[in-house]
């Protein structure tokens, strides 16, 4: 269960903020079982790490492009938190990402 966002998922990082997450991908079932074309995917991310002050779930049905949760909802789970650490008004812990 446990990947690195940096390495699996880094477009969910948000500067300045440790976050921590988990990729989901899954088929849809049809009459005639599952087909790969046909797919949900979704990204739950939580943070700041050492003291969580938010949840956020992001959830696609039959996203466009990419199937896969770190290159179509974790972006999204990023720009929600962007702007959700302002709105809470979340102070940074002082993580540079990458590092």
């Amino acid at each position: 269960l446990a990947v690195s966002l940096e390495t699996e998922a880094s477009d969910a990082l948000v500067e300045g903020y440790r976050v921590a997450g988990k990729t989901g991908t899954g088929e849809i079932p049809t009459p005639f079982g599952y087909t790969s074309d046909l797919t949900n995917t979704s990204f739950v991310g939580w943070g700041p790490v050492a003291d969580p002050k938010f949840v956020v779930y992001v959830w696609l049905e039959k996203p466009s492009g990419s199937i896969w949760g770190s290159e179509v909802a974790a972006p999204i789970f990023s720009e929600i938190v962007q702007r959700l650490v302002v709105l809470l008004n979340i102070p940074p812990d002082g993580v540079v990402n990458g590092q």
